[in-house]
């Protein structure tokens, strides 16, 4: 067996057989694959098998000496210096060096949109370095490649990490129903990781709606699957479900604790990715009265931001900042990070509305915190979380101003698969087309639309673009908008 087919081989095992992903001696052999591979004229195959040593990379967080020789071994490959598979390689195996060029490249290219592989290599980079927006367009596309061309299990992956970066931009109808689909297609097609790594999505948005018992229940489910063990960028999301949990159920103690641990270097929650919990902490710090620990925990959380300067890395500076400040400054600091990007993030623009809106009571003006209270509460009601929306109206009761009881969104009647096909119809699909997209009959459609139909108090399928809007409440004027 000559190079060529030693390479091949390896390939083939890693996807069949891939071990532990932790085992560096693994990561050594593909870097040995990709050389022999590019020896044989082989590139192709050659950057496929880097692909593969880069995200053991960054899904288990590796060495960093190992990570520096698979980022290296893509220098000989000759790859222009915008291609997708060369910009994933570098970001995977050294974010904090590569991540800033490969979001900067991908903002000056036109990539092939009918390309799903390229697709994923540019949505999937963009998602580990924080650049949700951008992650969630090319993510899309490329599912919707995998829809026409019947790929199901590359379609699992793809709509199971997709959505992630979803929960934090405020689309959660979209994180429910391709969540679900993801959990179901990955179990159909054996694809058993992204399976939990859907129902870590969906306990996350549980945690984000107050609804504290089912996000443990699901994130146990998640974390007891033999599939996570050394999958660290999974370990750290499951954990932070279960901080989030607990700050919704009134445990902010607890909550720091699980959050804490990820900065640990010795857990196997530690990761890059625990820079993304920073607003969490913060939160939990705040109602604990730990800020100067928290304070200390992230340490190192403007540096990396500053090398790393993603959307989601400047949020969680910004945010984690304001929260953190003392009081004395911490007026200042949440107007500063509610025009910076943690203010266009409909999420974190209402968790700083009410940290300003406590900030103010606690300074003895009520009456001027009932105004980001208010903006808060519209906020959590639009986005479809009962349990912060309730909090928003209890503190606005303390300050004085009674608040009307939150009306659920019809849609939030909708089963998943439902609201999944009611958007596709207020799209202008029709069912046809709907059952192609999700692999149903027309018929099978058309007896979801007739139940949707009354759920949702409507007539006729013109009206469901309406019924199923969710408007976020704009900005005063000067400020960035909620969406």
């Amino acid at each position: 067996m000559g190079p060529a087919e030693h390479a091949r081989l390896a390939a083939v095992r890693e996807v069949t057989a891939p071990g532990p992903i932790h085992d560096e001696a693994r990561v050594h052999t593909l870097l040995q694959a990709s050389e022999q591979a590019h020896r044989s004229g082989d590139t192709d195959l050659a950057v496929h098998l880097l692909w593969r040593a880069a995200s053991r990379c960054w899904w288990g967080n590796l060495s960093p000496r190992l990570r520096e020789g698979v980022a290296a071994a893509a220098d000989p490959l000759g790859l222009p210096p915008e291609d997708p598979r060369l910009l994933a390689v570098r970001a995977y195996a050294l974010p904090e060096t590569h991540g800033a060029t490969a979001l900067a490249r991908m903002a000056q290219v036109t990539p092939d949109r009918s390309d799903p592989d390229v697709m994923r290599f540019l949505g999937s980079t963009a998602l580990i370095l924080g650049d949700f927006h951008t992650a969630s367009s090319y993510m899309a596309t490329a599912a919707e490649s995998c829809r026409s061309q019947g790929r199901l299990a590359l379609l699992a992956r793809t709509l199971g990490a997709g959505n992630w970066g979803r929960l934090w931009t405020g689309e959660w109808d979209r994180v429910r129903t391709e969540s679900e689909e993801a959990a179901t297609l990955a179990e159909e097609t054996g694809e058993q990781f992204w399976a939990v790594s859907a129902t870590t999505n969906l306990a996350m948005l549980a945690a984000l709606r107050g609804e504290h018992d089912l996000a443990e229940a699901l994130a146990l489910q998640a974390r007891s699957s033999p599939h996570v063990t050394g999958i660290r960028f999974l370990l750290v999301s499951i954990q932070q479900v279960r901080g989030v949990a607990a700050i919704a159920a009134g445990r902010p103690d607890e909550a720091f604790d699980l959050l804490r641990n990820a900065f640990d270097p010795t857990d196997d929650t530690h990761h890059d990715m625990r820079w993304w919990t920073a607003p969490d902490l913060a939160d939990a710090a705040a109602h604990t009265g730990r800020q100067s620990e928290a304070r200390r925990i992230l340490t190192g959380l403007d540096t990396f931001a500053g090398s790393l300067p993603s959307p989601m890395n400047l949020m969680c500076l910004h945010y984690a900042q304001a929260v953190l400040a003392p009081d004395d400054d911490a007026e200042l600091r949440i107007k500063e990070a509610l025009t910076q990007e943690s203010g266009h993030w409909p999420l974190y623009r209402a968790r700083l509305l009410l940290a300003q809106g406590r900030l103010l009571r606690r300074l003895h003006r009520p009456a001027d915190s009932r105004v980001p209270l208010r903006q808060a509460r519209d906020i959590f009601d639009a986005l479809g979380s009962p349990h912060w929306s309730s909090v928003a109206r209890q503190l606005l009761r303390a300050a004085g101003e009674d608040s009307r009881q939150r009306s659920p969104a019809a849609r939030e009647q909708l089963s998943a698969q439902e609201l999944q096909i009611a958007t596709m119809a207020a799209a202008g699909l029709t069912n046809r087309q709907i059952g192609q997209q999700l692999f149903l009959s027309h018929r099978t459609v058309g007896s979801h639309l007739y139940r949707i139909f009354p759920k949702l108090g409507i007539t006729t399928r013109t009206q469901l673009g309406e019924a199923l809007r969710t408007t976020f409440p704009a900005s005063p004027p000067g400020g960035p908008t909620a969406s």
